[in-house]
């Protein structure tokens, strides 16, 4: 589980020398509370070293407090 900025950037920021990515298809769904965001998005792409695909479909849930992120979670 990550927790705080320091986290999720450690996390993150070898994403991109290992992956060659492109998202697609993005669709947001606002619902009644203007706290929390659901969107669905795809990844189409491939690992850098190895060539293989990195093809994934996503579902992400953000629920933000005073406009900082406080629960993040994909599926």
């Amino acid at each position: 589980m990550m927790e705080g900025k320091a986290d999720i950037y450690d996390y993150m920021k070898s994403f991109p020398k290992n992956f060659e990515v492109e998202f697609t298809d993005l669709i947001f769904h606002i619902p009644v509370d203007p706290e929390l965001v659901i969107a669905e998005l795809n990844s189409v792409g491939k690992q850098r070293e190895t060539g293989n695909p990195y093809n994934q479909t996503y579902i992400s849930v953000v629920e933000t407090k005073d406009g900082f992120i406080t629960r993040y979670k994909d599926y």
